[in-house]
C-alpha cells in the first residue's frame, strides 16, 4: 500500500503522463496528465479501448522500444504520443506518455520552412547562374548584356532582402520573450517613416492622408523597440505603396480608446486603394513566403516575410495586427499598442 501510495504521489509531479495496468491491460491508475490526455473514462478499462493501434499490444506484451500513436480526441484533433512500456510485476506494468503533438507541428513547420527558403533562394540563384553562362559562352550584343545584367542585380537584391528579413525573423524570435523598455512617441515614429517614403510616394503620385493633427496633444508613449516599430511601419507603408495604383491616396488613421476614462491604446490603420484581398486569403497573410499573388508579389519586391516580422513584433509589444479587404476596393492593416498610462 505503501509504495502504491508513494507511486501516486511521484507520478502526480512528473510532467509526462503516466498510466499503470493490470495483467488484462485494464488502467488502474492514470496521473493527471495522462487523465488530461484521454479524460477519466479510461479508468477500470482495458488501454486498447481508447489507443487502437495493433502495435500496441505487442509494444505491452513483448516489452518493445518506444513508439509513436496517434489518438483522435472527441474534436476530431489528432493528438501523437510517445508511448514507453516500463515493466513493473508480473502482473504490472506502467506506461509512460509523452506528447509528442507540438513537436511533430514544430517539426513539421521546420521542414515546411526549409522548402519555402530553399525555393525562394533557388529561383533567383537558377536566373543568375543561367545568364552567367549565356554570357560566358555566346557571344551578345550590349545592350542585351546590359539587360542581362540588370536582371541578374534585381534577382540578387531579391536573395538580399529575402536574407535580411530572414534575419530579422531570427532575431525577432530570439528575442520573443524580451518585453522592450523604451520610451517611444509612436506617432513621431510614424512620421519619421513617412518622411523617408517621399520619394517613393512621388514617382507614383501618391497621396497620404494622416489623420492625427487634431491629436498632437495628447502623449502617444508606447514600450517599445524603437527600430522595431520602425520596421512595422516601413513594412505596411511599404506594402500600401506597392500596391496601389497611381495617382491614388494613403489614408492613415490614428485613434485611442480609453477604459475607466484612461487611455488605453492607440490604434493606428493604414490603408489604400487597389486589387484588394480575397477573404480566403486574410487568415494566411502572416505566414512565412505565404503569397496572394506571387507573380506581382515579386515584380514588385516582396519577400513574402514582411507581415510575418510585423506579426512578431506585434506579439513582442502585446500588440496586435488586424487585416481587412474589399476585393477591388480598399485594404486596411490596423495595428493596436498598450500606450504608458
Amino acid at each position: 500500500m505503501e509504495n502504491s501510495i508513494d507511486l501516486e504521489i511521484i507520478s502526480k509531479e512528473l510532467d509526462e503522463g503516466l498510466i499503470l495496468l493490470d495483467l488484462d491491460a485494464i488502467v488502474t491508475y492514470a496521473n493527471p496528465i495522462a487523465l488530461s490526455y484521454f479524460g477519466e473514462r479510461i479508468l477500470s478499462k482495458p488501454i486498447y479501448n481508447f489507443i487502437r493501434a495493433p502495435q500496441l499490444i505487442d509494444l505491452i506484451n513483448l516489452k518493445k522500444k518506444p513508439k509513436k500513436f496517434e489518438y483522435i480526441h472527441h474534436a476530431n484533433s489528432v493528438q501523437t504520443y510517445l508511448i514507453t512500456i516500463i515493466p513493473l510485476t508480473e502482473k504490472a506494468t506502467a506506461l509512460k506518455i509523452a506528447d509528442y503533438s507540438q513537436k511533430e507541428a514544430f517539426e513539421n513547420v521546420r521542414k515546411e520552412f526549409i522548402a519555402n527558403i530553399s525555393h525562394e533562394l533557388r529561383s533567383p540563384l537558377t536566373s543568375i547562374i543561367g545568364f552567367i553562362e549565356t554570357l560566358q559562352n555566346l557571344e551578345v550584343s550590349k545592350d542585351k548584356s546590359n539587360h542581362f545584367l540588370k536582371i541578374m542585380q534585381d534577382e540578387a537584391n531579391r536573395m538580399s532582402r529575402i536574407l535580411d528579413d530572414l534575419l530579422s525573423l531570427s532575431k525577432l524570435e530570439i528575442n520573443a520573450y524580451i518585453k522592450p523598455v523604451d520610451n517611444i512617441n509612436i506617432l513621431e515614429n510614424l512620421n519619421i517613416v513617412l518622411s523617408t517614403m517621399e520619394i517613393r510616394l512621388k514617382e507614383k503620385n501618391i497621396r497620404v492622408n494622416l489623420n492625427a493633427n487634431n491629436k498632437k496633444s495628447i502623449k502617444s508613449i508606447i514600450k517599445g523597440d524603437f527600430d522595431e516599430i520602425t520596421q512595422v511601419f516601413n513594412n505596411l507603408i511599404d506594402n500600401a505603396i506597392k500596391y496601389s495604383p497611381e495617382n491614388k491616396t494613403i489614408s492613415i488613421d490614428v485613434d485611442y480608446k480609453r477604459n475607466d476614462n484612461k487611455l488605453n491604446t492607440i490604434s493606428i490603420s493604414i490603408s489604400n486603394e487597389g486589387k484588394g484581398i480575397a477573404e480566403e486569403h486574410l487568415p494566411r497573410l502572416t505566414e512565412r513566403f505565404y503569397r496572394v499573388d506571387k507573380d506581382r508579389s515579386r515584380d514588385v519586391g516582396g519577400t513574402g516575410l514582411g507581415l510575418a516580422i510585423v506579426k512578431h513584433i506585434m506579439n513582442r509589444h502585446d500588440g496586435e495586427l488586424f487585416i481587412t479587404s474589399n476585393f477591388n476596393k480598399k485594404t486596411t492593416f490596423s495595428i493596436i499598442l498598450p500606450l504608458i498610462s
